[in-house]
């Protein structure tokens, strides 16, 4: 069991705010000790999520507004965080990877394909069925020439709308 020291409290005349919190600086054992000992576990962790939420808040003020925590990408964390949770799977994981992508070059969506080790066949992901399994549709070859290059050379590129049509170019390196 703990104690404090009974002298130091002789007499609530001469309790004040600096005195108490003067004495729990140079004892902090005893508030260690009475909070575990008086507290409700949810209420620490109310206390400590606050705590953590007000630094966060700090932060904000003088932070560029993607590093906050209530910026669209700290939502996207805690959506990925709760999915991932309960049944994972690793189309989960790509298409909420394919999200924060998106979201970060400010792109209208994506399309996730994925290729077949075994043989040279590329995937179009639909999602999930009723019962949580992934719906692939096979890709017609003549409408993914960049995404079937990708998946063979297994390199990253770079392309630009801007610089014209490059159908020709990976139909011809296919």
């Amino acid at each position: 069991m703990w104690s404090f020291n009974k002298n130091f409290f002789k007499s609530a005349k001469n309790l004040n705010e600096i005195k108490i919190k003067e004495y729990l600086q140079n004892h902090p054992e005893y508030l260690d000790n009475y909070v575990l000992s008086y507290v409700e576990p949810d209420r620490i962790q109310t206390w400590l999520e606050r705590k953590k939420n007000d630094k966060n808040r700090d932060y904000c003020a003088v932070a560029v507004p993607k590093n906050c925590p209530h910026s669209e990408g700290h939502q996207m964390i805690q959506d990925l965080s709760q999915t991932l949770q309960h049944q994972p799977t690793k189309y989960d994981v790509l298409v909420e990877l394919g999200n924060c992508i998106s979201s970060a070059i400010n792109a209208d969506g994506f399309t996730l394909f994925l290729a077949d080790e075994g043989d040279d066949s590329l995937y179009t992901y639909m999602g999930q069925n009723a019962r949580g399994e992934a719906v692939l549709q096979l890709a017609k070859t003549q409408e993914v020439e960049v995404p079937l290059y990708v998946s063979k050379q297994r390199k990253a590129i770079r392309l630009s709308k801007n610089n014209g049509d490059y159908s020709n170019y990976f139909k011809n390196k296919l």
